[in-house]
């Protein structure tokens, strides 16, 4: 029996709230990357377990990638802010472009 299609998340402009596109920097470790968003602010954020999953995904600096943003916690120290939930296809990029997002 073939396997059911799972349904795959919209990532079409505008995003949720939650979500951030994100131009991916360097690697800093093991499935971490630095990444700045369209006004220029600079995170750390992680792959995602899903994203992690994925055999033949390669990202690479310089993609574009939306990333989830964890909760603010005041009296955490961690450098992680969140996780990268998908990486945008060329054809993406393109149409962010066009509407204004980055």
């Amino acid at each position: 029996m073939p396997r059911k299609q799972t349904p795959q998340q919209s990532y079409a402009p505008p995003l949720p709230q939650s979500h951030n596109l994100v131009q991916l920097g360097a690697p800093q470790g093991s499935n971490n990357f630095l990444c700045r968003d369209a006004l220029g602010e600079e995170r750390l954020v992680e792959i995602s377990k899903p994203l992690k999953r994925m055999k033949g995904l390669i990202v690479m600096r310089g993609d574009y990638a939306v990333i989830r943003l964890f909760p603010i916690v005041p009296e955490e120290n961690s450098k992680l802010v969140g996780e990268i939930v998908y990486i945008l296809e060329k054809g993406d990029v393109k149409e962010w472009k066009r509407a204004g997002e980055w």
